[in-house]
């Protein structure tokens, strides 16, 4: 799919994880965003029972921002693990300046994320 390419068809379908939007590998999160597109689906489905067309906009609707905040996430991650040079150098003190808890924490958006309603 083309990145903003649509997901959905209001005649009833409905693609969901690298279908939708593939990931790269470097955030580790491609399984992660077809379960929470299954979960947004549900929900989207709960929200509007009679009008599939509805909750299939509400889905895709609820979907987009995250999804391409997680594979901005994952194309900065290629960036820096594969950097070599000045900004493997650059990459490698400011790390050494972070403590570990920090750095856990910078994740909390994208391994803690509630999809809940959408």
């Amino acid at each position: 799919m083309p990145p903003d390419g649509a997901w959905t068809a209001k005649e009833g379908i409905a693609l969901i994880g690298d279908a939708a939007h593939a990931m790269s590998p470097y955030a580790a999160q491609g399984a992660a965003m077809a379960i929470e597109d299954a979960v947004a689906l549900a929900a989207a489905l709960a929200c509007e029972p009679t009008s599939l067309a509805a909750a299939l906009s509400l889905y895709e609707h609820a979907r987009r921002k995250r999804v391409k905040r997680v594979a901005a996430r994952g194309a900065f991650n290629r960036f820096t693990w594969h950097a070599s040079g000045p900004v493997a150098f650059v990459r490698d003190r400011v790390l050494a300046l972070r403590k570990p808890e920090t750095l856990a924490a910078d994740f909390d958006w994208l391994y803690g994320c509630d999809i809940g309603e959408p």
